[in-house]
């Protein structure tokens, strides 16, 4: 009995030292929320295009954050459906009146992003350095890297989905799409809402934004054509529905023969083209990524441990197009 009181008196405290700790994080998100929104609405006529894009989609993301994290508190669950969904497109109605002013200068633009508040937290992968040809990209030492679940380059991560996905256009002659933030954020977005509430569609279970055309008009991206392909891909490089022997056969990890050699993790490039191929490989989301009328893509990535599997490392993965 003793014991019993002991073992509740300690879940107590740790229950109670988590939520100290939830409440401080969603003080200091509120605050700079607050303070992004005070920004915004003092002085949103006389903002730049890119600068209120930029707001908005930090907005955007701050606000999700914020939900996020009082989900988190509360319930922590994964997605175990492994299978992919149709793709989403929509344009908008006429009457709608939606129009995106493309930025003049790309390359202000994204030294702009890079230099900003909200992006200061980038440390290895530059905004700027989406003006990078695919083969300067390579150059990148960490790209071919192996991916640490425990510490994701998310920028970077996206980055390589983005290039291989502009290189799927290319090889199929059409123009490669450019880089926006506002998309990104929705993307990213929309992955991380995936994982913390526990679904996988094209509709959102947030208040608010249940489409795509929501998420992306939230976050600061006023378009007249958008469109979204989602996935969960395996984070080691497995082959899909091949047999294997799990962590408990082995004694941690996963291999094709018994006590054999360890399936390893992706590397950040080996991850985006085998999400990219298996893209590639369903007719809706390839004629999202070599759709012609798109001019600008967002992507987004969130990491998982596979409860419903031994604890396999997977991604909820999101692309984001828009006109």
């Amino acid at each position: 009995m003793i014991n019993k009181l002991k073992f509740l008196l300690f879940t107590f405290l740790v229950i109670c030292i988590a939520n100290s700790a939830q409440a401080q994080v969603n003080k200091s998100l509120k605050q700079e929320l607050d303070s992004l929104k005070h920004v915004y609405k003092k002085n949103k006529s006389d903002l730049t295009t890119e600068k209120r894009s930029i707001l908005e989609s930090r907005i955007f993301f701050i606000e999700g954050e914020i939900l996020r994290s009082n989900n988190e508190a509360s319930k922590r669950s994964n997605n175990a459906l492994t299978e992919l969904p149709e793709s989403f497109a929509d344009s908008a109605k006429k009457s709608r009146g939606a129009i995106f002013n493309p930025y003049e200068d790309y390359s202000s633009y994204l030294l702009n992003l890079s230099q900003s508040d909200c992006c200061s937290e980038v440390e290895d992968w530059k905004y700027e350095n989406y003006v990078l040809s695919y083969q300067d990209f390579l150059k990148i030492k960490k790209v071919n890297e192996q991916i640490d679940f425990s510490s994701i380059n998310y920028p970077l991560l996206h980055a390589a989905i983005f290039y291989e996905t502009n290189q799927e256009r290319i090889k199929a002659g059409v123009a490669a799409l450019k880089f926006h933030q506002s998309l990104e954020s929705a993307a990213y977005g929309h992955a991380l809402d995936m994982r913390t509430y526990d679904f996988f569609s094209h509709t959102s279970v947030v208040k608010g934004k249940e489409g795509v055309g929501d998420r992306a008009r939230l976050a600061g991206f006023d378009w007249t054509r958008v469109g979204e392909n989602i996935a969960i891909s395996f984070g080691i490089a497995y082959t899909a529905s091949t047999p294997v022997y799990t962590p408990d056969q082995n004694g941690g990890y996963f291999s094709y023969e018994y006590k054999g050699n360890p399936i390893l993790p992706h590397t950040y490039l080996s991850f985006a083209k085998a999400v990219v191929n298996q893209w590639m490989n369903s007719c809706g989301h390839r004629a999202n990524i070599l759709n012609v009328n798109y001019n600008y893509l967002g992507i987004g990535a969130a990491h998982f441990s596979d409860d419903s599997f031994y604890m396999m490392d997977k991604f909820y993965g999101v692309q984001v197009f828009g006109k």
